[in-house]
């Protein structure tokens, strides 16, 4: 039509499985089809279309759909975290076929992260479909240098935070990656001046105090780039836990100077007042 669209992206886009179903049925080469401009395949498409029927009809038919990349190097994954499409992004990380998952496990860049991952998961996760190949389809990043939950973090659901967190990714070397312009986790919630994002991100802090103190390629923390109301929450976190012996103070060298800083500045009474109170 006028906008680019097939009967078949229409078909997908208006939720007509039976429809979609029939063009394949006349051409089943039509699976791996991809819009022209974008390089979207039809998995992509109905992801971003939040058809959920469809997501799961496609994955089945075609599961090596998973891996495919769009113009801007998003899989699947990355496509349905940025539109934060909860539903979609819980069907594929748990219903990968075990012959994609083996592929997948050759093909990771990173075999030590991803065999922590998945044996984490194994022996922690009582969902006997997780196989292990959704690893490194979360730790494969796109043309920006973000994985999964960069782009989860990016478009500031913290509900699609909290479920790729919650599949057993809790591991320092994930939690710190950084895209390509040096932006973990913490500064891309930052920089979004996203508040709930950082609040739900900080309390994994336990896992890494490292986690705290990686800088962009500003040379910046992620603390710098919030706004003082949040930057005085997360100084009383930190020494909330550091008082709980959950966080080793000494592995917080960037923001002790930090803390000491503020707590001499005799011009900033409310946090003064704050953090000598804890």
């Amino acid at each position: 039509n006028n906008i680019g669209h097939t009967p078949m992206i229409s078909a997908i886009i208006h939720g007509n499985i039976n429809a979609l179903k029939f063009f394949i049925e006349q051409d089943s080469a039509s699976l791996g089809y991809c819009s022209l401009n974008e390089n979207k395949t039809l998995l992509h498409i109905a992801i971003e279309s939040n058809q959920i029927a469809i997501v799961k009809f496609l994955f089945a038919a075609n599961p090596k759909l998973i891996q495919a990349k769009d113009k801007d190097g998003n899989n699947a994954l990355h496509c349905a975290s940025i539109n934060g499409n909860i539903d979609a992004l819980n069907a594929l990380l748990y219903h990968i076929p075990p012959e994609i998952s083996r592929e997948l496990h050759y093909k990771s860049k990173s075999e030590a992260l991803f065999y922590k991952l998945s044996k984490s998961a194994l022996s922690q996760n009582s969902q006997s479909e997780w196989n292990g190949g959704n690893s490194s389809l979360i730790l494969e990043k796109n043309q920006d240098g973000m994985n999964v939950l960069h782009c989860a973090v990016k478009s500031g659901n913290v509900a699609t935070i909290d479920l790729i967190i919650s599949h057993n990714f809790r591991h320092a070397e994930f939690m710190n990656e950084k895209d390509n312009n040096g932006n973990t986790l913490l500064h891309l919630a930052a920089k979004n001046q996203d508040p709930s994002a950082f609040k739900y991100l900080i309390k994994f802090m336990d896992y890494s105090a490292k986690f705290l103190e990686e800088i962009d390629n500003q040379g910046n923390l992620s603390f710098y780039y919030l706004s003082k109301e949040v930057q005085i929450n997360v100084i009383t976190a930190i020494k909330l836990k550091i008082l709980a012996g959950k966080v080793d103070q000494k592995e917080l060298s960037q923001y002790a100077d930090l803390l000491r800083k503020i707590q001499s500045d005799k011009q900033d009474q409310e946090v003064n007042s704050l953090v000598s109170n804890i």
